[in-house]
């Protein structure tokens, strides 16, 4: 037989215990109706007392309707709890967000292991009682004619009270419950009317109580299982994907560090080793120092976010005439601040493109105008130098993947426009 507990929102268990509570409730129904014909067509001669067999049966059909609405609302009421917002808010697993929080097992909407929600449970066992207390009355309301057969009317709804509660209850309850019920029909049937000439019938009929119970049992314990096995395939899923993108970010934050070093300290110690620099003048040891704070800086938890477009290009510039190249610099309308990726982009784009200058153009002079507008920002870069044809770089190398690397992927435009001994205009810009 089955055992569950009320669980999260969303999860395959939390499908399968609405789907047996629906289940089970439309099974009642049609246990309830089967008895309909008997007042309809006439046929309450058969009782002893044929008002107090009617009022029984109103009684158990209000007591459905009162009980499943009751078993829905309960189970959405425990499942729609805290953890099970954490984790669709967080993209953490539901178990996880309940231990996270403190919360116990069974405790706001994680899966008990001692079977449905109390209040839940208690819901069951008075359907239980219910059905009992029929199961021992009604017989004694009926003439032998009717008793044991289908104008009993007790005994279909109590199948389905035995169904629901193997469905819903732990195995050890739904045991003893099953057990209750079969016990009260044998009472009730053999004290009635038709005594012990319809014990075979009783017989039958207790056996097919405790069978369909069991049958109730081995399926929803089935759907169960398969839905905690889905979930766990879920959860699992869920973890490595976090796993992934935690790999994916420290990957990016290396290369983000690497792409700086590249630019600051490794380009600074590459033109040293060349003979390019003289380590003993003064703007080569501004320069090493700058390098040196940058690596200080990176070993303690990085620096603090930037102060700004302009004080960023600024340091480029400074770093960039410390190596010898002359850079004309106009900043207009840059008082707005950026957001930080969109600046550390920028930033970088510019310092490829005069990189790109000192390497390549042939000439050790350069132009660096930035213009704000409109809540965006334009950054040019222009040098006189013996330039190149854009179409006949391949977009994955050199300064133009560079430029995209660093622009297009916060959201900004790249272009570059260069002719043979006409010079080379990179221009990046970025729009809120």
């Amino acid at each position: 037989m089955g055992k569950t507990g009320w669980r999260t929102p969303g999860t395959a268990a939390a499908r399968v215990d609405a789907l047996l509570i629906k289940a089970t409730a439309c099974l009642r129904a049609v246990q309830l109706g089967v008895w309909l014909p008997v007042p309809l067509t006439g046929g309450m001669g058969v009782y002893q007392r044929p008002a107090l067999v009617l009022a029984g049966y109103l009684g158990a059909v209000a007591w459905t309707v009162l009980l499943f609405t009751g078993l829905l609302r309960e189970a959405a009421r425990q499942s729609g709890t805290a953890p099970a917002v954490a984790a669709q808010q967080s993209g953490t697993a539901p178990g996880e967000a309940a231990r996270q929080s403190g919360i116990a097992p069974g405790e706001a909407g994680d899966p008990a292991p001692g079977g449905a929600g109390g209040v839940a449970r208690r819901w069951i066992l008075a359907d239980v009682g219910v059905a009992a207390a029929g199961l021992l009355l009604v017989p004694a309301a009926c003439s032998a004619a009717c008793e044991p057969s289908w104008p009993h009317w007790v005994l279909p709804p109590a199948m389905g009270t035995a169904i629901t509660a193997a469905a819903l209850l732990p195995r050890a309850v739904a045991v003893a419950a099953t057990g209750l019920l079969l016990a009260a029909y044998v009472t009730g049937s053999l004290a009635g009317p038709a005594g012990a000439d319809g014990f075979g019938a009783v017989a039958h009929n207790a056996v097919s109580l405790a069978a369909f119970a069991a049958l109730a049992g081995l399926v929803a314990g089935h759907l169960r299982q398969n839905a905690r096995d889905l979930d766990a395939a879920g959860e699992a899923a869920r973890a490595a994907s976090a796993r992934e993108a935690a790999a994916r970010a420290r990957f990016d934050e290396r290369t983000l560090h690497y792409d700086r070093l590249h630019h600051t300290v490794l380009s600074t110690l590459s033109k040293i080793a060349r003979g390019r620099l003289d380590h003993r003048t003064d703007e080569v040891r501004a320069l090493a120092q700058r390098d040196a704070d940058y690596l200080r800086g990176l070993v303690t938890a990085g620096p603090a976010p930037g102060a700004g477009l302009a004080t960023a290009l600024a340091g480029v510039v400074r770093d960039k005439q410390a190596l010898g190249l002359h850079i004309h610099s106009q900043f207009h309308d840059l008082g707005e601040p950026l957001p930080e990726a969109v600046e550390m982009a920028l930033t970088s784009a510019v310092r490829e493109a005069l990189t790109n200058v000192d390497k390549h153009a042939g000439t050790d002079e350069a132009w660096l105008t930035a213009v704000g507008d409109d809540g965006g920002v334009t950054v040019r870069v222009v040098d006189r130098g013996r330039g190149f044809r854009p179409e006949e770089v391949s977009p994955g190398r050199g300064l133009i993947r560079e430029l995209r690397h660093c622009v297009v992927e916060v959201g900004g435009r790249a272009t570059v426009d260069s002719a043979p001994e006409q010079g080379t205009v990179v221009e990046v810009s970025w729009q809120r």
